[in-house]
This record gives C-alpha cells, sequence and structure tokens, in this order.
C-alpha cells in the first residue's frame, strides 16, 4: 500500500506487514502530541516539568520571595517597579512513551475496513513514528494470545522497527481457533507497571474487552505516577446491530448466520452504552484521557485529533 500523500489513508485487511507500519513514517509528525501533562522525567529533552531552576527555558517574572536565588534577580524591572523581582526559569525534561498494544483474539474483528488488530498497529506505529521524530526515547509492550513482548525506551529508528517487528509477529500469529489461555488485560498492565520509570507516558490501545477491577486497579497504580491515554477501539458492528433478518460472521475459515431481531438489537445496544459509560466514568476517576476510535473511520481522523490537542 502507498501511503504518501494518502491524506484519508484507511488500513485494511485482517494482517499487517512490517514494510505498511515502516512506510507509516510519511505520515507521523514531530508535533503530534498525546497527553496535556507535564513531564517528571529526571533526565533532559524536549518538554517542560514542574521544576522550576536555572533551565533552558524561561517561565516568567514575579515578586522575590525568601530562598530565591539573588543570580535570578531581574534588574530592569526591580529598578522600574522599586520592588525586588526575580526570574523563574523551567528546566525541559524527557517524556519517553511506551505504547501498550493488545493483539489477542478479541481485536481479530471487523465489520468494515480492517479488524481492530490491524488498526492498532497502525496507530502504534504513527505514535512511535511521531516521538521518535520529536527527540524523545521510545517503547512498547504488545499483549498477544500467548506473552507479553516489550521493548525498553530507545531514541533509534533501530528501536521503532524492533518493536514493530514485534507487533507484526504479534498480529501475523492471531488465532482464534487456539484453546490457549491467553494473559489477560490486568497481567499486560502490571507489566507496564514494571518496565516504566518516572514521567513515562503510558499510550493503551485495546478494545478493553475483559476489563475488570483488577484492571481498575493496575490503571490507578499507573495513573498515579505516568501520564496516561487510553485509545479504545470500536468497529460500527458493536454500537448497533442492523435490523436484519440473517447476518453473517466469518473468521475466514467458517461462516455463521446469525439472526437480529429488535429485542436483541436493542439488548446488544443497551450493552455498548452501559460499557461506554463504565469505560468514561473509569477514566474520569483516575484522570485517564480516552479518545474512543471508530476503525471504520481513516487513520487521518485520529492525526487530526492530535492537531487539536497539540
Amino acid at each position: 500500500m502507498t501511503v504518501a500523500g494518502s491524506i484519508n489513508y484507511q488500513p485494511e485487511g485482517a494482517f499487517v506487514s512490517l514494510k505498511e507500519l515502516q512506510n507509516l513514517r510519511l505520515l507521523a509528525k514531530p508535533y503530534l502530541r498525546f497527553s496535556s501533562r507535564v513531564s517528571n522525567a529526571l533526565t533532559s529533552g524536549q518538554h517542560r516539568s514542574r521544576a522550576v531552576s536555572r533551565g533552558m527555558e524561561f517561565e516568567e517574572v514575579r515578586l522575590y520571595q525568601v530562598g530565591d536565588d539573588v543570580r535570578n534577580i531581574d534588574w530592569r524591572v526591580t529598578a522600574r517597579t522599586q520592588t525586588t523581582h526575580t526570574k523563574c526559569y523551567r528546566d525541559e525534561k524527557e517524556k519517553p512513551v511506551i505504547t501498550f498494544v493488545d493483539q489477542r483474539r478479541s481485536m481479530f474483528f471487523g465489520s468494515l475496513h480492517c479488524f481492530k488488530s490491524v488498526y492498532a498497529c497502525y496507530l502504534s506505529a504513527i505514535i512511535n513514528w511521531s516521538t521518535l521524530d520529536r527527540g524523545d526515547r521510545v517503547g512498547g509492550l504488545v499483549l498477544n494470545s500467548k506473552q507479553i513482548l516489550e521493548t525498553r525506551p530507545a531514541r533509534s529508528s533501530k528501536a521503532v522497527n524492533q518493536w514493530l517487528q514485534l507487533l507484526t509477529q504479534s498480529n501475523n500469529a492471531i488465532d482464534i481457533n487456539s484453546s490457549h489461555k491467553e494473559p489477560s488485560f490486568t497481567q499486560g498492565l502490571k507489566q507496564l507497571q514494571h518496565i516504566t520509570h518516572s514521567g513515562t507516558e503510558c499510550i493503551i490501545i485495546s478494545d478493553c474487552y475483559d476489563i475488570d477491577l483488577e484492571s481498575e486497579k493496575a490503571l490507578f497504580q499507573l495513573s498515579r505516577a505516568h501520564s496516561v491515554v487510553l485509545y479504545w477501539l470500536v468497529d460500527p458492528l458493536e454500537k448497533t446491530l442492523p435490523y436484519i433478518e440473517n447476518i453473517t460472521l466469518s473468521d475466514g475459515l467458517e461462516k455463521h448466520t446469525l439472526s437480529v431481531d429488535k429485542k436483541f438489537q436493542k439488548q446488544q445496544h443497551q450493552h455498548f452504552v452501559n460499557k461506554q459509560k463504565a469505560v468514561e466514568d473509569l477514566c474520569l476517576r483516575l484522570s485517564i484521557t480516552l479518545v474512543m476510535i471508530d476503525i471504520s473511520l481513516p487513520i487521518s481522523n485520529f492525526i487530526n485529533i492530535q492537531k487539536k490537542r497539540a
């Protein structure tokens, strides 16, 4: 697939290729931001921290307070106002980004252009390439049907390519007919806690299929120490089933026909509404940024959302 110039680029299919994810660097932009929080990181970088010091970025001029460094006194403002004022600077801190991508069997679903598992890979690729172009370290964690794989944050194209390779392998290995017990969403979140350090931004891409009380506890721990953004992937068919006598579902090998009456349609819609409210309430309580993404829409919609937040 060609990415260059594709303003309304739409992911397609049931699986991704490494080349497709690598080509998404052409859509990535360094100004794309994924959180509005300032950083708590301890190493130098491109983002503002809460620490006020003799850093590189000028913050403000304010009245002198006991304990301020006398070297920061603004003599021009002091002379003009006849009151001692001091200059404040704010350190620039690094803001590493780790993307947590769900590639389990529940993500192997889609009613239009692509499966949720494919869309998740594309989002992660754009986030990683944009973060690298911005000059920050980037890493990832993929929760697949058998295990949890990770790449530690690094500032290099090689690190991103290694991450995309893990992502591609996990995506291509999804087997909905497997009887193997999958790792839970909670297990993935706990592993995410182990590989993150202060100031890390955690981007979670999932359909929140098995989110439960244990997941909420893990998210609470993450949100206390990090900036957390949850991209909730939703297929149009999950929101509202069409009212038709028969609907055919397939896993690529077998086909099944399901009858949809008004009662079943209403029940399914109410189930989605309840889940949406639960996810929204959870993110609100934990100060987690929630972005619900319709996977039937072009990837450019995601980029435009980030432009508005930049």
